[in-house]
């Protein structure tokens, strides 16, 4: 993820509250709490939620109930649906707003992956072969994306998408469960997730070079059970992610 300097997220307000959404986005050195409201036409009993925001902090992305962008000029606008899709969610937004990726329900009971551009409207990112993906991340131009897809054999795996080449799967040892890549650096050639090593989930960083891609395995400190990277910075080479101490203890790094 990028270097960004507010933070978006979900708070609960009392059932008296008034929802007004503000019209600036606040600069100061001291953090301040904005509530963004809603999308036009929803009821206020339903939740809005964000998710990313770019690199400047102007222009926030979520789901309110439907997907949505967020500025301080036009507030809270939907993203534009699409009537191969049930349903549409966004997750995350590239460095300068204008890239926002997801996951859409399709007519089959599928997610697919999915990406929304200024001139492009939806945009279906495919699969592996098989019959699901999801987009995690997007890099900093918007041209990389990275999530998990079923290949035709069956099972979950990583992918990064590029756009005029496709999706292509990033290495894994097999097709099982809980494996994904869920952020890509500023360039998009540093990928890190979760793959699966005989059952055991460890955090993983895959490196994209001109001929090949390697996975490493991050590992633990200590124990046995799994790890997950979940963000990377603009480099590629700080990782942050969790571990499982035991079944009950869970430690973020």
């Amino acid at each position: 993820m990028y270097y960004k300097n507010a933070v978006v997220g979900l708070a609960a307000l009392a059932a008296t509250t008034a929802i007004t959404p503000t019209a600036t986005l606040a600069q100061a050195a001291s953090p301040t709490m904005e509530n963004l409201g809603l999308l036009s036409g929803y009821p206020q009993s339903n939740p809005s939620r964000a998710f990313d925001v770019s690199g400047d902090g102007n222009i926030i992305i979520g789901m309110g109930p439907s997907p949505f962008t967020w500025d301080a000029t036009n507030l809270m606008q939907a993203l534009p649906g699409s009537t191969n899709y049930l349903q549409v969610e966004a997750s995350a937004t590239n460095l300068d707003g204008s890239i926002v990726v997801g996951r859409g329900l399709a007519t089959n009971l599928w997610y697919r992956a999915i990406r929304w551009t200024p001139t492009g409207g939806v945009q279906d990112l495919g699969t592996l072969g098989g019959v699901t993906s999801e987009a995690k991340a997007v890099n900093a131009d918007g041209t990389v994306v990275v999530g998990f897809s079923s290949p035709s054999a069956g099972g979950l795996v990583p992918f990064r998408w590029v756009q005029g080449s496709g999706m292509t799967a990033l290495p894994v040892n097999n097709n099982f469960g809980g494996q994904s890549a869920n952020d890509v650096n500023a360039a998009g050639n540093v990928v890190v997730g979760s793959a699966n090593y005989g059952g055991v989930i460890r955090a993983v960083r895959w490196v994209v070079g001109a001929n090949s891609t390697t996975l490493e395995n991050l590992g633990v400190t200590t124990g046995l059970f799994n790890s997950y990277a979940s963000a990377v910075n603009a480099a590629g080479n700080v990782v942050v992610g969790t571990k499982i101490i035991n079944r009950t203890t869970f430690e973020n790094r």
